[in-house]
């Protein structure tokens, strides 16, 4: 039916037509006063309702409105307005839905005669022991501001026709069926009464069953709650004809909408699991490993999104090929990544069928036997760097919310995330140690043995064996004690400051992370050292540091060398400085187990020769007569070697 506005009330709603002179502000201010004391009266209600089970606060409020032959707006005035209540009932919050602040709350229930529990359980907020709801507030001055964050449909809803026409009671025949929470819950996409898909959008109008034109700012309470006269299972859809400037209420009926065809077995399955994740406390496996109910639904709202964001390239994932048609015209082209290649990572469908696929695809993921299954599934829709992996709008929310995820997808997931910081982002950032040892950092040696490589990290193929070599022990650092690779290269003695050494050093960890992931278990080089740390905590600990500091000048001496050299009858040409500083090189890395390439005397003749790559390759083995040599340096080696360890 049309109905005339009035040009502030036009210009309020259309928010244009700037140009026409504004009514006088003081008549209107004392008007509203009127009414507000009219309203805001907590008297108790003439007529009240008992709820309907499962019954969301709205509705509640439609078949009371439609019992006394009220607007919902009057209704809410007279049981929520007043004093430390809410100011504008017509513009009441979508926050309300979620929770009642006390004031409000015992109001409301002091109005409409209902119990504390009564009340409660009308509310989203009942449910947050089983389903990640957030805390919520009454905003200031009613905002009515869409948290994104939330994983809830408050701009529509969805419904059953079928239920929505309600049973033979007399009540539900006259006001109508319950508008029930679940239906305001992303998890639920099928009535298992009547097994049928639920549905979204009005029969008439095909706009979404108690939208609103808020596009997603401006969220009210109860959608159209001036209309008078409108059954609570009516459309309360209200377009705006900007020709005549009228408005017109759609009105349709949804309770009287065909239901659509059965649902197969799949699909029942799924929702059957889903109820039961909501409405049990007990445990479900997630990942392949076992965890409560509520981190599973956390674990399934991070999936979907994720599936969401990536799509199509979950398509082969999709377990239920029937909702295949709808998230492709969903996804692909609807929710297409912006100009920065982002999704957005909050992302809930109203539209059932696209709901039910994500559904579907995040739980075939969760339904894994193990973290790796898992894990190979989620690499395909990340992207293929770490780095770029958390820095997706998907991997930053999965980070917010890692302490609410169970330990299954955390462990799937977080090897797909981690990198090997080059330096710290910031002055008080530090990465967390993720291994308890027993020894401290200057107990790890800077380079490893032959037979401990071997042992640890010989399986290892399609990566430099030198460069695992030379990486190994810096990630133990890393992984024990926390801190970025240059806290790690400091605490071992390798040069932190900025020269070719560290740029392949930073390089070499882009490398194996790259390769890392390219592997069946990303996690496998991290457990190799994981268990190298293991075996350096049952030996005991050698103070590689305190080696290090005490050969830090040292060097074979020219009259040293040349008596060496003279004894073993070498080539006089190896009484060079060279070969000198090839020798004390040798040496140094067997007293520090240290890299030959970092040896101090290396370093420093190389330094004196004034090379442009002060790490070019060189020969340490073949540079000088090695053979004739091992017993000299040994000797010299383990002489040093005790010396240093006696000193306290």
């Amino acid at each position: 039916m049309g109905r005339d506005l009035h040009p502030h009330r036009w210009r309020c709603l259309v928010r244009s037509g700037r140009a026409e002179p504004a009514p006088n502000r003081e008549k209107l201010r004392k008007s509203a006063a009127m009414r507000t004391g009219a309203l805001s009266r907590t008297d108790s209600l003439p007529r009240t309702l008992d709820p309907l089970p499962d019954e969301t606060l709205p509705g509640f409020l439609l078949r009371l409105s439609h019992r006394l032959e009220l607007t919902p707006a009057r209704v809410i005035a007279r049981t929520m307005a007043g004093p430390g209540g809410i100011r504008h009932a017509c513009r009441s919050s979508h926050e309300l839905m979620v929770a009642l602040p006390a004031s409000v709350h015992d109001r409301f229930a002091a109005a409409s005669r209902l119990g504390a529990d009564e009340v409660d359980a009308l509310t989203l907020g009942s449910l947050s022991a089983r389903f990640p709801i957030p805390a919520t507030r009454l905003p200031r001055h009613g905002s009515q501001t869409i948290r994104n964050a939330w994983w809830l449909f408050t701009n529509g809803t969805r419904y059953c026709p079928v239920c929505l026409a309600g049973d033979t009671s007399e009540a539900q025949r006259t006001h109508g069926g319950a508008w029930r929470r679940t239906w305001r819950l992303p998890i639920v996409f099928a009535c298992l009464e009547h097994r049928v898909l639920l549905r979204h959008l009005c029969p008439g109008c095909h706009r979404p069953a108690h939208g609103n034109r808020a596009d997603g700012e401006r969220v009210p309470l109860v959608a159209g709650s001036r209309i008078p006269g409108l059954h609570p299972a009516q459309c309360r859809w209200i377009p705006i004809d900007r020709e005549r400037r009228t408005i017109t209420d759609c009105g349709a009926r949804l309770d009287s909408t065909p239901p659509g065809p059965f649902l197969g077995e799949g699909s029942l399955a799924l929702q059957r699991k889903l109820f039961h994740a909501l409405e049990s406390t007990g445990t479900l496996d997630s990942a392949g490993i076992r965890t409560e109910s509520l981190r599973y639904l956390v674990d399934l709202r991070l999936l979907t999104h994720l599936v969401a964001a990536s799509w199509p390239r979950a398509r082969h994932l999709l377990p239920l090929t029937e909702y295949a048609d709808a998230l492709d015209a969903a996804l692909i082209h609807a929710d297409a990544p912006g100009p920065t290649g982002r999704r957005k990572a909050e992302w809930k469908p109203l539209d059932p069928a696209v709901g039910a696929g994500l559904l579907a695809t995040a739980d075939r993921i969760l339904s894994s036997t193990d973290c790796a299954d898992a894990r190979r599934m989620i690499r395909d829709l990340l992207p293929p760097s770490a780095s770029r992996a958390r820095r997706s709008g998907w991997g930053e929310h999965f980070i917010e919310s890692l302490n609410d995820c169970s330990p299954g997808l955390s462990r799937a997931v977080l090897p797909l995330m981690r990198r090997f910081s080059r330096e710290p982002r910031r002055t008080t950032y530090r990465r967390a140690a993720t291994l308890r040892t027993g020894f401290g950092p200057e107990h790890v040696p800077q380079w490893l043995s032959d037979e401990v490589f071997q042992r640890h990290f010989g399986q290892f193929d399609g990566i430099s064996p030198y460069r695992l070599r030379r990486f190994a022990p810096v990630r133990l650092i890393q992984m024990a004690f926390g801190g970025s690779l240059g806290d790690a290269a400091h605490y071992l003695g390798i040069p932190t400051e900025i020269s070719p050494s560290n740029v392949r050093l930073f390089h070499g960890a882009s490398i194996i992370r790259s390769w890392s992931l390219q592997r069946d278990n990303p996690d496998e080089f991290d457990q190799a050292v994981a268990a190298l740390a293991g075996e350096l905590d049952g030996q005991p600990h050698i103070d590689y540091r305190r080696r290090r500091l005490a050969m830090q000048g040292w060097s074979i001496q020219p009259i040293d060398w040349a008596e060496i050299v003279t004894t073993y009858r070498c080539r006089s040409a190896l009484l060079a400085d060279r070969h000198r500083a090839v020798a004390s090189a040798i040496v140094w890395a067997q007293v520090t187990s240290g890299n030959r390439r970092f040896a101090p005397p290396l370093l420093a003749f190389r330094a004196g020769r004034k090379l442009r790559d002060p790490e070019r390759k060189v020969d340490l083995d073949g540079a000088i007569d090695h053979e004739r040599l091992v017993p000299a340096l040994d000797t010299l080696a383990r002489n040093l070697i005790a010396h240093i360890d006696a000193v306290l």
